[in-house]
């Protein structure tokens, strides 16, 4: 299963929450390789974690920021989260491409929220491309296999990566925004 969702939230919640992300102030650290700890030059890039699986419960975020993102998570309507963590990838000179992997291996789905619009995107096993634009929501199950390649436009590669355990439906169904 695979999910695109455009204009994921209204800008009214989009904007305040891009402009921070992408602004000069918003703390980054730098992680020495992007998948299956495979470094490298350019195989790197900062990360900021909101909730990890060590601390994955919303009530004890490990970032001042974790309010910022809940327009987000309030929207995808999570069960409960596992993990969520802001990627930057630098530009450049040609596509470098990460590792292909899965984030968890705890029968989650993966969704993936683009800060920004570049060059850069989400490929799958299948060779499925996802092109990264802004205000879009990729959901997919967490068993598939993705990888990210850098930008080489003028623009960062930023997105919010979580890693969640659905909501049910009064049907009975994991619940997937629309």
């Amino acid at each position: 299963m695979i999910r695109i969702l455009d204009n994921f939230l209204t800008e009214d919640d989009f904007e305040p929450i891009q402009e921070k992300i992408l602004g000069s102030s918003f703390e980054w650290c730098y992680n020495s390789s992007i998948a299956n700890h495979t470094g490298g030059k350019d195989q790197f890039q900062f990360v900021h974690d909101f909730f990890t699986t060590r601390n994955p419960y919303l009530d004890r975020p490990i970032s001042k920021y974790h309010n910022l993102i809940r327009p987000i998570l309030f929207k995808l309507q999570p069960m409960h989260v596992l993990r969520v963590k802001a990627n930057l990838r630098p530009r450049t000179s040609k596509h470098v491409y990460s590792d292909m992997h899965i984030d968890l291996n705890m029968n989650q789905l993966t969704a993936i929220f683009y800060f920004n619009t570049s060059d850069g995107w989400t490929e799958f096993e299948d060779g499925t491309k996802i092109d990264s634009i802004a205000n879009r929501m990729l959901i997919f199950d967490g068993n598939l296999q993705h990888c990210g390649t850098s930008p080489t436009d003028e623009h960062p590669r930023v997105i919010l990566n979580i890693n969640y355990l659905p909501g049910i439906t009064n049907e009975g169904i994991p619940f997937i925004p629309s």
